[in-house]
C-alpha cells in the first residue's frame, strides 16, 4: 500500500494504551480530524476480541497501521475466528455498535478467515453522497430500531 507503516503486538493487559497509541499515529500522520472515528472504531474491535477471550488470562492482538494514497488502514488480528462479514452492516438485527462501526469505517475487511479486521478511513475527503447514505442509514436504524 505505502511506505508508512506500523506493527505493534498488544497484549490484553495494555489495550488500555490503544487510545493514546492511536492519538500518536493521528498526529504523527496528520489526521488529526479523523480521531475519534478511528479510535471509538478501533476500541469498539478490541472490546470484541476482550469479550471473546475472558475467559483466558491473556491474548495477543496484532495492530497494524498503514497510511497510503487517500487514506489509512488498521488491521487488528487475533488467534481465533470471531469477526463475520455479516455482522457489520446497517441491519436491524445487528447491535447498534455494529452500525456505529459500520457508519465510522470507510471499508471494513475480514481477513484470516475471521481471525481479524481491517478497517479503511478514506482520509482525503468523503463524497457527498456517501455521507448523505451513512447520514440517512444512521437515521432510519435509530428510527426503526425503537420498534423492535
Amino acid at each position: 500500500m505505502g511506505s508508512n507503516i506500523y506493527s505493534k503486538k498488544l497484549r490484553l493487559s495494555q489495550t488500555s494504551d490503544i487510545t493514546s497509541l492511536i492519538e500518536r499515529i493521528c498526529q504523527d500522520n496528520n489526521i488529526n480530524n479523523y480521531f475519534a472515528s478511528i479510535s471509538v472504531s478501533i476500541s469498539y474491535i478490541i472490546d470484541m476480541m476482550k469479550h471473546e477471550f475472558r475467559n483466558e488470562q491473556s491474548f495477543v492482538i496484532d495492530f497494524h497501521f498503514e497510511q497510503c494514497v487517500g487514506g489509512v488502514s488498521f488491521v487488528l488480528l487475533c488467534q481465533k475466528p470471531i469477526f463475520e462479514e455479516k455482522k457489520f452492516g446497517m441491519d436491524l438485527y445487528n447491535r447498534p455498535e455494529d452500525c456505529v462501526v459500520s457508519s465510522l469505517t470507510d471499508k471494513i475487511i475480514i481477513l484470516s478467515q475471521g481471525k481479524g479486521v481491517e478497517l479503511q478511513f478514506y482520509v482525503n475527503g468523503i463524497e457527498s453522497e456517501l455521507l448523505n447514505n451513512r447520514q440517512k442509514g444512521l437515521r432510519s436504524y435509530v428510527e426503526n430500531k425503537a420498534q423492535y
